[in-house]
């Protein structure tokens, strides 16, 4: 994963293959193939509470732009055949945290 935090946006690229974290319910979920579960991770993330795990990235190249004071970014997912699908996520403004940036 690559990403640049500046005064402007959060840019961050995922390519497949990349380490990432996700909430552990969320895990669980795509690895069973459970929508239940699904639905379970969906209702902890929207009360605030969720562990993380160790997950990677799959299927799609993912672009994020952010806004550093915005309450939401928007998410384009691209396959080999061009644009595959856009949304906007509704979240809080981000917090630049270096410990979690890997640098080259």
């Amino acid at each position: 994963m690559s990403s640049a935090d500046t005064s402007e946006a959060l840019v961050a690229a995922c390519p497949p293959g990349a380490e990432t974290r996700w909430p552990a319910l969320y895990v669980k979920a795509r690895a069973d193939g459970d929508r239940a579960v699904r639905t379970e991770a969906f209702d902890a993330m929207a009360s605030g509470v969720w562990e993380l795990a160790a997950a990677v990235w799959q299927e799609t190249e993912l672009l994020l732009w952010k806004p550093p004071t915005a309450w939401f970014s928007v998410n384009a997912f691209y396959t080999i055949g061009g644009l595959r699908n856009w949304y906007v996520n509704l979240e809080h403004p981000h917090r630049s945290d270096r410990r979690w940036v890997r640098h080259p």
